[in-house]
């Protein structure tokens, strides 16, 4: 491989790893976000299993992003 090849290369892995980066922050903003609202009313007003067991999923998905 030149080292033309491995500059582009090494910029394209550092864009992929910021725009991870960035998803991961939006994931965290919406998780963030559910717990203040969705999880709250259901655990308030709703069924407060159902709505951990839905929870609890949520955070299984999101730390399985990458």
């Amino acid at each position: 491989m030149t080292a033309g090849k491995r500059s582009q290369s090494a910029e394209l892995n550092q864009k992929e790893e910021r725009a991870k980066s960035a998803l991961h922050k939006a994931g965290q903003v919406v998780l963030e976000g559910h717990i203040k609202h969705c999880v709250r009313e259901g655990i308030e007003h709703g069924d407060p299993d159902k709505t951990i067991e839905n929870f609890t999923k949520a955070v299984e998905h999101f730390a399985n992003m990458k």
